[in-house]
């Protein structure tokens, strides 16, 4: 076995740090970039910082109460229970898709603290379905991992609330 000097060491050294083969770097590749923001529609709402359910549970039926299609509203608030934003999904005569990807996007665009959720039936009871209580349940996983708070979820029905969290249908306040 040949013996190195310190000339050669550096040679093979600098050799063995060259690229096999020549690589094209002036390939540029254009990546375009999203912006998403929430979109001011120009409509008020008249809604105080939610401070009872009562209040709550007025402004939704205000909001929902002429709807011919059943309606899927969130309500974005901040640490103090102040309204930040509202964003509605309208549905069909008798369903309303509320997408987990779409609740939980509103939610961080809006920078929501908690959020309350709120839908109507339009010719029917104000009683929730299996069906409305198995998706709360996963919407409220979905904000759970992206530390937002789902404080109730309301159905109004001919001028009537039902609420989930009085009538303990979900546990709103488990962590």
């Amino acid at each position: 076995m040949k013996q190195l000097t310190m000339t050669e060491m550096a040679t093979e050294e600098k050799a063995s740090r060259k690229p096999a083969a020549k690589v094209n770097v002036k390939t540029v590749m254009k990546i375009p970039q999203t912006r998403i923001a929430l979109k001011e529609t120009g409509i008020t709402y008249d809604i105080p910082p939610v401070s009872n359910r009562r209040e709550l549970e007025k402004f939704f039926i205000d909001l929902n109460s002429e709807e011919a299609f059943e309606k899927f509203t969130i309500l974005a608030v901040n640490s103090r229970c102040i309204p930040i934003a509202v964003y509605s999904i309208l549905g069909s005569l008798s369903e309303v898709s509320a997408y987990p990807r779409v609740v939980a996007a509103f939610s961080l665009m809006s920078n929501a603290h908690s959020v309350f959720f709120c839908h109507n039936h339009p010719g029917g009871t104000n009683r929730p379905s299996a069906e409305d209580i198995s998706s709360t349940l996963q919407l409220q996983r979905v904000l759970r991992g992206i530390d937002v708070n789902l404080l109730d979820h309301i159905i109004i029905a001919d001028g009537n609330a039902y609420s989930m969290a009085a009538h303990g249908d979900v546990d709103f306040m488990r962590r």
